[in-house]
């Protein structure tokens, strides 16, 4: 059985099962070292472009809608947060898990640009890459193209450290705050899209991301359909413990989409009831605020 709680500091899991003060302290070590491990694998599979996707059609307004709820939750309060979408129907194929994760690692980004506040947008707009320019926005090829910009006002990038951001391991932050991996992993993902992202920043005045996803015609429900029976997914039974209602819910939905049977708890007690009763439960995903 496979355990990954992403904040071994709350799980309640081994507090339950009595132990000596020692074997505790183990016990906490080796969780902070896996969960350490868990982001590094992912964050290096990303880069290197051999994390699996699913890729299917998505409204890509409706999809950074839910995650702006997410990012509300991550920012800080005197960040003022803010969207403006196209009116045109922007349908591309992407995986909205992988999408979700570009936004929300730009989003802390962002976050972490603006200790002392400001604003932070993010829009989207179709346009037309014309014939012979796609090499100027790092793209495949010539069409038509989801653009999706993400702005802060924070304290913006200087043009050396611009040309190395997308570098794994590369980070400007204190030693021990974030691995060097964030926006690595968004251009990996990025990348594994056949898709682009472009940085441009200017020194106190902020930093601004634009995600290019190329457009498709194919109706959703019926390429949706097409794609989820040839991609079951997972099997295998997941333990999701979230205190907000909203996370909880929508991390169950993502889960049951693909395949998995996911049973859910709203506090620790809670989980450790519903991981006694299951014995066929895969993997454990705890994300807490709350003592219980």
């Amino acid at each position: 059985m496979d355990l990954y709680c992403s904040n071994p500091n709350l799980n309640p899991l081994p507090e339950k099962i009595p132990r000596k003060k020692s074997s505790q302290e183990c016990i906490n070590i080796v969780l902070k070292a896996a969960d350490r491990a868990v982001e590094l694998t992912r964050g290096l599979l990303a880069f290197s472009r051999k994390q699996l996707i699913s890729p299917v059609p998505v409204h890509i307004n409706t999809l950074i809608i839910d995650t702006g709820k997410l990012i509300q939750r991550i920012i800080w309060e005197d960040i003022e947060f803010s969207t403006n979408f196209s009116g045109k129907n922007l349908l591309v194929k992407a995986d909205p898990g992988q999408i979700e994760q570009v936004l929300m690692n730009l989003a802390t980004n962002a976050r972490d640009a603006m200790p002392h506040g400001g604003q932070m947008s993010i829009t989207t707009r179709q346009v037309v890459v014309e014939e012979g320019s796609e090499t100027l926005y790092d793209l495949p090829s010539p069409g038509k193209y989801a653009l999706i910009s993400v702005a802060d006002t924070g304290t913006g990038i200087d043009n050396k450290t611009l040309e190395s951001i997308f570098e794994p391991f590369y980070t400007t932050k204190e030693v021990g705050k974030g691995t060097g991996l964030g926006l690595a992993i968004v251009h990996g993902i990025i990348k594994q899209h056949n898709s682009s992202v472009l940085a441009s920043s200017e020194l106190g005045k902020g930093t601004t991301f634009e995600i290019y996803l190329p457009l498709v015609k194919e109706p959703a429900a019926k390429e949706e359909s097409k794609i989820s029976g040839l991609n079951a997914g997972g099997m295998e039974t997941l333990l999701v413990a979230e205190d907000d209602e909203t996370v909880r819910m929508f991390m169950k939905k993502i889960l049951e989409r693909a395949g998995y049977k996911v049973i859910i708890a709203d506090n620790g007690e809670d989980a450790v009831a519903r991981f006694s009763e299951h014995d066929d439960i895969s993997l454990v995903q705890c994300r807490m605020k709350s003592e219980r």
